[in-house]
């Protein structure tokens, strides 16, 4: 399982990944989205007033990781890169 946060002004946005593709989003305690993805795939949410995105892509297969991208209002505010462990 994938579990990252990320901290965007005073809004926690927590991304969770199962072992089985579902991805969660969730901010500030409530869930905002929930979709199945192997390759990644956009959440669309909103924060109050604001139109948020957190786009999730996956390399699954040469470089092992998922990279994900958080906008608001369209503009790129935050990214990650997590390394995939198949323990």
């Amino acid at each position: 399982m994938i579990n990252t946060v990320f901290q965007i002004e005073s809004n926690q946005i927590k991304f969770i990944n199962s072992i089985l593709g579902r991805e969660k989003i969730i901010v500030d305690g409530q869930e905002k989205s929930n979709k199945y993805s192997l390759s990644g795939t956009d959440h669309n949410f909103k924060i109050k007033e604001d139109n948020f995105s957190l786009i999730s892509s996956y390399k699954q297969f040469d470089m092992k990781e998922i990279k994900l991208k958080v906008y608001k209002n369209g503009d790129l505010v935050d990214s990650q890169v997590l390394k995939l462990s198949f323990k």
